[in-house]
């Protein structure tokens, strides 16, 4: 699958980026002011509600791939498919542990 597809031609001020793990074809959106569109590759913790890997992936190392690349590139708030929207700098302080000292 191609990494990204711009947007800009269909008036949405973005791109899509493919981020496999949680299942094969997973995408999330990034756009232009640094917010990011998920969807169910980040679940809310079910105890702390705070950023957390989904609850089933079809790929469990594909999916922190795909979050570390989200974490790289993301700037504003994350929107996730079940919870309500993450700044950026809270989706990174919580893997920041999941990627300390390792090659994701």
């Amino acid at each position: 699958m191609d990494e990204s597809l711009e947007l800009e031609e269909y008036g949405v001020r973005g791109r899509v980026i493919h981020t496999p793990g949680h299942s094969p074809g997973c995408v999330f959106v990034l756009l232009k002011n640094g917010d990011a569109i998920t969807g169910d590759l980040i679940f809310p913790s079910i105890l702390s509600g705070k950023p957390s890997l989904p609850f089933w992936a079809d790929d469990p190392a594909e999916a922190r791939r795909s979050i570390k690349k989200l974490i790289d590139i993301t700037s504003g708030k994350i929107y996730i498919a079940h919870w309500k929207p993450f700044s950026s700098a809270e989706v990174k302080r919580s893997f920041s542990s999941l990627f300390e000292g390792t090659n994701p």
